[in-house]
């Protein structure tokens, strides 16, 4: 693992389950770009026999282990962003059949030639975001590498498949590749983050395919359940868990935006609120499951801040762990952050009915299927709104 360079390395159960779903035999040529210690490579070299197999990494140290464990493979420095990286391999763009590839992650800086890169592989969309990250590059990259009908298994992380800011990069993907399969991955498959993450099966030919099947896997990297999805839903999430969720709750025709309620989240973040000085509410304070608070009436007078107050329903919407986690606030008035969402129910009908369907123990099941992200997880206030609601 090299944080400084974004990267996270694979280990061998995920290996294992990304190269076994590729469908390629007797491959010729096979690339990994961030090759970092191999295990993308060990499990290709398992696989397939008398297959030239190029990989790349930016840290010498890694080429040099690769280069003594696997003397057969033509490992090479270089730097996976780079422009004509393939000319340090003597290879042709378009002449790969596999690449397989678990992009480091940072933020980079807006360069020319990325341009290039990403209008090449029919990712031009991306031009139009204000932030860049490396594995949109290197994903574009292999792309541009493979051959006409040529497969890349490639690992990304969990925004691209599921942030409403990146469906005209899905739209782009589901039109002009063949999305075989998406794998979505458990929480901690990577050694020092708890980045969530997902396998992507992409084959590079025309999208005839109408369906794209979705899986899970378990911490062994096996395959717990696969479902179909028709390859249009697919632009707006790409991850097992929604999907499989909303399917199970299709007989619910009601949901929290059915009902007369305000919802809405601090304005001020927590630093603003410890520097003002007074108490507040923060996804610090949601340490159980659910809980009600008994607040007093603080004097906030000067402070222009959203506030919760009596039978206000608040939910945790940013964190790690504590996305989804509720507090009833039964008496007070007191502000929150920009981290909390505050439900406010127009009757106390509605509340009763809300707080008893957001403390059913399937609603923690509803927020892991609906909460986002890489590293912090994030509830949308869309999404919110489409929480079910079960009337009985």
């Amino acid at each position: 693992m090299n944080k400084n360079l974004g990267q996270y390395y694979t280990n061998d159960l995920v290996s294992h389950l990304l190269v076994s779903k590729i469908n390629v035999e007797n491959p010729q040529k096979i690339l990994e770009l961030g090759a970092g210690n191999g295990s993308l490579i060990n499990a290709a070299i398992n696989r397939w026999n008398n297959t030239e197999i190029y990989g790349g990494d930016i840290d010498k140290k890694n080429i040099t282990f690769l280069s003594e464990k696997f003397p057969e493979i033509k490992a090479i420095k270089l730097n996976g962003l780079s422009c004509k990286f393939n000319e340090k391999f003597n290879l042709k763009v378009g002449t790969i059949d596999i690449g397989i590839c678990n992009p480091p992650y940072k933020v980079i800086t807006k360069k020319k030639y990325y341009d290039e890169i990403l209008r090449a592989a029919n990712l031009g969309c991306m031009l139009d975001y204000k932030i860049l990250t490396s594995d949109l590059i290197f994903l574009a990259q292999n792309l541009v590498m493979l051959r006409d009908e040529g497969e890349l298994g490639i690992i990304l992380p969990d925004g691209l498949m599921t942030s409403q800011n990146f469906i005209s990069f899905r739209a782009k993907l589901v039109s002009n590749y063949q999305i075989k399969n998406i794998v979505e991955l458990p929480a901690k498959s990577f050694s020092n983050t708890e980045a969530k993450a997902h396998i992507l099966i992409i084959k590079k030919t025309q999208p005839l395919n109408k369906w794209i099947e979705l899986s899970i896997s378990n911490i062994e990297g096996e395959i717990e359940n696969t479902i179909t999805i028709d390859k249009k839903i697919a632009i707006n999430r790409m991850d097992y868990n929604h999907h499989s969720l909303k399917a199970l709750l299709t007989d619910s025709n009601k949901k929290i935006g059915d009902f007369e309620v305000k919802i809405f989240r601090g304005n001020l973040s927590k630093k603003q609120l410890v520097d003002s000085g007074v108490k507040f509410i923060h996804t610090s304070d949601f340490d159980e499951n659910f809980k009600k608070l008994s607040l007093r009436k603080y004097s906030f007078s000067k402070l222009n801040s959203k506030k919760a107050e009596k039978g206000d329903i608040l939910i945790a919407r940013v964190g790690r762990s504590c996305v989804g986690k509720i507090i009833e606030v039964q008496k007070g008035l007191i502000p929150v952050s920009d981290c909390v969402f505050v439900v406010r129910p127009n009757t106390e009908e509605i509340r009763k009915l809300l707080l008893k369907n957001l403390k059913n123990p399937e609603a923690k099941n509803w927020f892991e299927a609906y909460k986002k992200g890489v590293c912090a997880r994030v509830l949308s206030k869309s999404d919110l709104l489409t929480f079910p609601i079960n009337l009985k």
